[in-house]
């Protein structure tokens, strides 16, 4: 697959190396972390010296044997940990009409908190191209942006753009090439024969595809058809029951054209597998997934933000940086989904049984991404919300170290770019960040932040301290 469209990848060179890219940068006596190491007991290396010049690093090893460049910039890492740069591998962060200070806000908070990389799952076109070029020709600061566009949809589309038949869907597809999308998002309402198009012509113009499960199809059919990745466990649950062909059927007859009665379909068919779930049907689902080469992208904290939205609407740490017209949608979701006793029971129930489908998809050694799907219309702020999603990620069963690399290592071997990114290693990009403790030891210890080096460039905690000062007075 093209892993960086030419437009994009001048953008990202001027984002994350700009004017310093000769300057020196090391890193001295610090522990990395080995994302790629089997266990935690092999993914500590204590007492190492990680030199970077421009935008890679140069040299890696023992404190004692590394030499440190008369001119390099000296970061002290004694007592700290040194992991690679964390991607959300889920979010809409585009300008639009709820979060029209996008540039602003949304893009600093990512690298604030560590997040060097995210993939933007849908968006307009204009808003994608327009959002590069402003990035480039300003220099603004920015994380690694890898982007789909507007979704495609059937008609008339829930969300994205919306197609009447499958030459219109191509015909999209085509459009989204030309714009420099770097991936084709599929979404619920499309048919078969629109979705198999879609399909067909993104394999023609070299684009990958990535993103829901139409209603007209199964999991199974989409990973089979090379679908990249699974978005929020769509159609999982379904799949994983032992009543499945009665909800397909159920399924095909909601009115798509409402979306609330879609949606309360869609909640009826998860609690309904929950109850006939099968782990000897999970199981062989996610190692055909796994055969496949499909990702997937549980998105938990979006579900669990979905609990309660008034109750995170009350978080004055979080809110601080959110402008009025995200709060007025945040307040939006939540009136239209009251948080009664019977709800917030029924919520629960199917968030859990999320949590448990992610940890049998780890048990079955499936393909996993962390992704948060901030910019949603439930309460995700940028970059904190990643640490919220890891520390979910461990609750479902993963290891810290497991959790650490699907933020990590496995977004750059999903974009096949594992030689530039995703590990702490000589010639890789220099997207990493600072800890002041062991994630490891405890994964919410990804927030004790020190610094965050972002294609070489430093920025230390009052650097970032700045850049959330900054992004609270824009929300204001």
């Amino acid at each position: 697959m093209p892993t960086v469209r030419p437009l994009l990848a001048a953008v990202l060179f001027l984002v994350t190396i700009g004017a310093a890219a000769q300057q020196r940068v090391a890193i001295v006596d610090v522990t990395v972390i080995d994302v790629d190491a089997a266990d935690a007991a092999h993914a500590v290396a204590a007492h190492q010296s990680v030199v970077i010049t421009g935008s890679r690093i140069s040299a890696r090893g023992p404190a004692a044997k590394i030499r440190i460049p008369r001119d390099a910039t000296v970061i002290d890492g004694s007592g700290r940990f040194l992991i690679p740069g964390l991607w959300d591998m889920h979010v809409h962060t585009l300008p639009e009409v709820r979060r029209p200070k996008a540039v602003e806000i949304w893009l600093p908070l990512f690298v604030a908190n560590g997040v060097t990389s995210v993939r933007d799952m849908g968006g307009s076109d204009d808003a994608l191209t327009n959002t590069r070029l402003r990035i480039a020709r300003e220099r603004l600061l920015s994380p690694r942006l890898i982007a789909a566009g507007s979704a495609i949809d059937g008609f008339p589309p829930q969300f994205g753009t919306g197609v009447r038949s499958p030459a219109e869907a191509r015909q999209v597809v085509d459009a989204h090439q030309k714009s420099g999308a770097d991936f084709i998002k599929p979404y619920n309402l499309l048919t078969r024969e629109e979705y198999f198009a879609i399909i067909d012509e993104a394999k023609k113009v070299g684009l990958p595809v990535a993103g829901h499960v139409p209603l007209s199809l199964t999991v199974l059919e989409v990973s089979d058809a090379g679908q990249r990745s699974v978005e929020h466990l769509t159609d999982i649950p379904a799949s994983c029951s032992t009543i499945e062909a009665e909800l397909r059927q159920e399924r095909l007859r909601t009115p798509l054209s409402d979306f609330r009665a879609w949606q309360r379909a869609r909640w009826t068919e998860e609690t309904r597998a929950a109850a006939s779930h099968s782990p000897a049907r999970c199981r062989a689902l996610f190692e055909h997934l796994t055969r496949n080469g499909t990702w997937i992208v549980p998105t938990l904290v979006n579900k669990k933000s979905a609990l309660d939205v008034a109750s995170r609407l009350r978080d004055p740490v979080l809110l601080q940086y959110m402008e009025p017209a995200t709060r007025a949608a945040w307040e939006k979701s939540a009136a239209m989904s009251p948080a009664t006793p019977d709800e917030v029971a029924s919520r629960t129930a199917r968030y859990e049984s999320m949590l448990r489908l992610t940890g049998e998809a780890n048990d079955a050694h499936a393909l996993l991404l962390a992704g948060t799907d901030t910019g949603s219309p439930f309460p995700l702020v940028p970059g904190f919300s990643l640490h919220e999603e890891l520390a979910i990620l461990v609750e479902s069963g993963l290891a810290p170290l497991q959790a650490l690399r699907s933020a990590t290592l496995s977004p750059a071997r999903y974009l096949h770019r594992e030689r530039d990114l995703g590990t702490v290693a000589r010639r890789r990009i220099a997207d990493l960040v600072l800890l002041d403790k062991n994630p490891l030891e405890d994964i919410r210890n990804t927030q004790s932040i020190a610094a965050v080096i972002l294609g070489g460039r430093p920025l230390m905690r009052d650097a970032l301290d700045k850049i959330l000062a900054d992004a609270a007075m824009a929300a204001k």
